[in-house]
């Protein structure tokens, strides 16, 4: 249990940062001065500067139209391409087998139902924020470029910006210690 004096911290990864920055932006006053923090890690926004951002449209066209049996038999293929795209070079061997393994055990109709509900946040509802934000992002990162990060920090009133060399998209899976020494210091600010 909790006392009425802890500080709770919100931690967002990819579109997890849009459901939070929301959350945040939802909550009354009282309640977000319980929030100590909000930790975003590889998070884009809406309208990102980067021209690999797709996230004005609507989900991947492959999620929309293509019919589950289709999805089902695309499975092992949409997870190598997202593995590879998600996980730097230089960690794709200590990963490779424990990702896809994951990654091929999700339903493919809660994908779909996901990719197909995703509203990102805008960088209007960031400025909103007024709470204090860390920003991680994997310096290779090929499903939010780190253009986005920077676009997601900048849109921030109070954040810190960190990119990790030689990570990607899964930055925490790949550097664990850096990642949680960053939000150690992060927490200790309080």
């Amino acid at each position: 249990t909790m006392n009425d004096n802890s500080l709770l911290f919100l931690v967002g990864h990819s579109y997890g940062v849009s459901q939070a920055i929301k959350l945040l932006n939802d909550m009354d006053e009282n309640k977000v001065s319980r929030v100590g923090g909000a930790v975003f890690i590889a998070g884009a926004l809406k309208n990102g500067p980067s021209p690999s951002n797709n996230l004005t449209k609507d989900c991947h066209w492959i999620f929309r139209y293509l019919p589950m049996f289709a999805l089902q038999k695309m499975q092992q293929s949409l997870s190598e391409g997202f593995f590879h795209a998600a996980v730097h070079p230089s960690n794709a061997e200590k990963l490779r087998e424990t990702s896809l393994e994951i990654s091929n055990q999700n339903e493919m109709q809660i994908c779909k139902a996901f990719y197909r509900q995703q509203n990102y946040a805008t960088s209007e509802e960031a400025q909103c924020l007024t709470t204090r934000a860390i920003v991680i992002h994997g310096r290779d990162d090929l499903i939010f470029h780190r253009e986005l990060g920077e676009h997601l920090h900048k849109s921030l009133k109070n954040s810190s910006f960190h990119v990790i060399p030689e990570t990607s998209h899964q930055v925490f899976q790949e550097e664990p210690a850096k990642v949680a020494f960053l939000l150690y210091q992060f927490i200790c600010q309080n």
